[in-house]
This record gives C-alpha cells, sequence and structure tokens, in this order.
C-alpha cells in the first residue's frame, strides 16, 4: 500500500509544500480600488526588498502557511534547489507598500511550474501578478502551471478559471483530535526505534522517488530537496520513522509540527507530512504501522491535532486514515493551465 499525502506544497510541492505555499485570496470585484494601474508597480523581488517583505508577511494572518513559510525562507536565507528568489519570485506593490506577491516553482522532470502565493489586492495587480508568473513559467520551458485552492475559496477559483485553469485534482485534508477522541489513543503505538539517521538524506531521496514514482505529478527529489524542505519545515531527520529489514528501506513516515498561530491561542499541532511504502512490500501492513508510529511520535510532543493530506481517488489510503480516527476536514483542489509551445 502506498499512503500518498501530497502537500504544496507532489514533487515537494505536491508532498505538501503546498499546501505548504497554496493559499491565494483575491479581492471579490465590488472591493477592488479604482487606482489606476499605472500607480501601481508588479515587479521581481530584489534584495532591499527583504525588511519590507518580512514586514508584510509577519503583518498577515499566521494560519496563512504561505506566508508563514515564504517569512522562513526570508528569515534563514534558505535556497531551494532551481529556485531563485530574484528571478521567480514577484510583489506587488501599491502606495508604496507590499499588498501581494506570486511564486514560481519549477519541476524540470515533469515541466511543471507549480504557483503560490497570497494577495489581497485590486484586480488589475493580481491580473499582472498572475500574467508575470505564467510568463516565467513559459521561460523555465514549463509545459503546465498548476495552482492548489481551497475548494471554499469561492473568489480565488473564479480568478483562475477566468484566466484559464481548469480544476484537475482533488485532495482531501483529514484530521484526528486526540482531545476529542481519546480512544483514538488506541490506534497510538508505543515507541518507534528505527529512524532516518543525519546523513542519510540520500537514502530518504532514493526510497520517496521508489515509493511515488508513477503517481500524479510527483516530480523525483534530489538529496539537496529532501535538506531544504527538513530545513523549511524546521524537521530532524530523525522524525522520520523508517521500517527497515536488515539493510533495505521498506518504507517512511515523515512527521513534523506545525508552526504555531501566535496571534491566537490554539492547540498545537502536527502533521503526517508524507508516507510511502516500497511498491515491493506493500499489502504487508507496514502503511498502518508507520501512520500509528507517526501518531505515537507527535502526541510524544504534546501535539492535540494532527493534518494529513490525501488525494481523493487513493481509496486504501483514506480507508486506512480513517480507520485510525481521521476525519475529513475540508477539500482542496489543483487548477491546471497548459502553456502553449
Amino acid at each position: 500500500m502506498s499512503i500518498k499525502i501530497e502537500s504544496v506544497f507532489v514533487s515537494f510541492i505536491k508532498l505538501n509544500i503546498i499546501r505548504l505555499f497554496a493559499k491565494i485570496n483575491i479581492h471579490s470585484p465590488d472591493t477592488f480600488t479604482n487606482m489606476s494601474f499605472p500607480n501601481n508597480l508588479v515587479r521581481t523581488y530584489n534584495q532591499n526588498d527583504k525588511n519590507p517583505l518580512l514586514s508584510y508577511l509577519k503583518g498577515q494572518k499566521a494560519s496563512q502557511t504561505g506566508n508563514t513559510f515564504l517569512q522562513k525562507i526570508m528569515e534563514k536565507g534558505l535556497q531551494k534547489p532551481g529556485y531563485s528568489v530574484e528571478k521567480d519570485l514577484f510583489l506587488a506593490w501599491e502606495k508604496g507598500r507590499i499588498v501581494g506577491w506570486m511564486n514560481v516553482f519549477f519541476e524540470s522532470h515533469i515541466q511543471r511550474a507549480v504557483l503560490s502565493g497570497y494577495s489581497r489586492t485590486t484586480k488589475n495587480s493580481a491580473d499582472s501578478l498572475l500574467e508575470l508568473s505564467i510568463e516565467r513559467a513559459g521561460e523555465l520551458e514549463a509545459k503546465k502551471v498548476h495552482v492548489y485552492l481551497p475548494e471554499k475559496n469561492n473568489e480565488a477559483r473564479k480568478f483562475f478559471i477566468n484566466h484559464g485553469f481548469v480544476p484537475v485534482r482533488t485532495f482531501l485534508e483529514m484530521t484526528i483530535d486526540f482531545s476529542k477522541t481519546p480512544e483514538s489513543a488506541n490506534n497510538i503505538s508505543g515507541p518507534y526505534d528505527n529512524h532516518f539517521k543525519p546523513g542519510e538524506e540520500e537514502q530518504l531521496a532514493g526510497l520517496q522517488n521508489i515509493c511515488f514514482e508513477g503517481s500524479w505529478d510527483f516530480n523525483p527529489n534530489t538529496t539537496e530537496d529532501i535538506r531544504f524542505w527538513l530545513a523549511l519545515t524546521g524537521t530532524k531527520i530523525e522524525d522520520v520513522i523508517v521500517e527497515k529489514k536488515a539493510k533495505e528501506f521498506l518504507g517512511y513516515c515523515w512527521n513534523h509540527l506545525v508552526l504555531p498561530d501566535v496571534k491566537k491561542a490554539s492547540k498545537k499541532k502536527g502533521r503526517i507530512y508524507m508516507v510511502g511504502v516500497h511498491p515491493a512490500h506493500r499489502g504487508l501492513g507496514i502503511g498502518k504501522k508507520l501512520v500509528r508510529s507517526g501518531l505515537s511520535l507527535l502526541k510524544a510532543k504534546d501535539v492535540q491535532l494532527v493534518g494529513l493530506t490525501v488525494d481523493e481517488t487513493n481509496v486504501a489510503g483514506k480507508a486506512l486514515y480513517a480507520s485510525l480516527g481521521f476525519s475529513l476536514n475540508s477539500r482542496n483542489l489543483w487548477f491546471e493551465k497548459h502553456l502553449k509551445d
């Protein structure tokens, strides 16, 4: 069984990045200002923008995951392989202040560009953010552009549909709340001794690529990609549980704590970021064992609410999570636009 927790952040953005980055909000048409577009500016990021951008991100809702992770990239100076902040990040300015941004993440193996961003701006600025991002995707020789949106975000969905995007895939956000379902503790295993160790990032990348080969729009990841996402999510590689037989890696469960919402009191949150089982060892209960161990690890860190993302077509995965106490929280859609050759 392959338990696919695609987020964004899914190549890694498909794994959950975005899910890490995929919050795009556009004002409804009746709230657009009458400011003429020449008074506004949309352009690529430069190093002089760092402090204004950080101030803007800190002023947004902490629950906007994309804002939080872009903030971490800026603060930590992280470099995503194949990504140039000066070429792939666009900023919208109005009256001398930043009002929105959009990122272009290119996945060369599958010639896909994933857009992510956050905009509370005029329609003209939002249009320009998207148009420049699509133009950049074309420069990178992407064949298609994807964006990941909450099903309930009607304004954003309408915005992208009006620009030629169509829905192509649905993913489910499932959660388990230990404080509301104490009986779910029965589904948690005890301490788990097998973890990836520092220096085994290459083995983790290799196992992940084997587990997800052939999955919808999966982009193979390199050792450098693994290191980037570990750093970005604040995850130690020791928090990635592994099932082994002798020296053979059979499956893994990647877990991490969710960045806290500092603006309001909330339950401590965690995620089952990704689970995969080697094709040659599926159907043996390894996936369930790994997820239970992941829940155990998170509960040991006083996490109360655990979330994960699963492809709506992954019948086995949905059944497994439901059997462990997870329930449907929301639906998210991948939208696609094909680019002309």
